[in-house]
């Protein structure tokens, strides 16, 4: 649906085809959008960064870790 008009949208009944439309994105892009959309982008990022600087140090520490020997459950 985003590539149809408003009118194509609402239209009943619907059409299979029909003119499509890169409208619709440009006016996002205009929008609001990018600043939400870049704010995402960034947390996305930076989250990720985080967790990759925790998490591969602690994988490697575990798979070289042995344990206890000897130990029964």
């Amino acid at each position: 649906m985003s590539f149809k008009t408003n009118a194509e949208i609402f239209r009943f009944p619907p059409r299979l085809q029909f003119d499509a439309t890169l409208a619709n994105y440009a006016a996002l892009w205009t929008s609001e959008f990018r600043n939400s959309f870049s704010n995402s982008l960034i947390v996305g990022v930076v989250s990720t960064a985080v967790s990759l600087v925790i998490g591969v140090p602690a994988a490697y520490a575990l798979s070289r870790w042995t344990g206890r020997t000897g130990a029964t459950v």
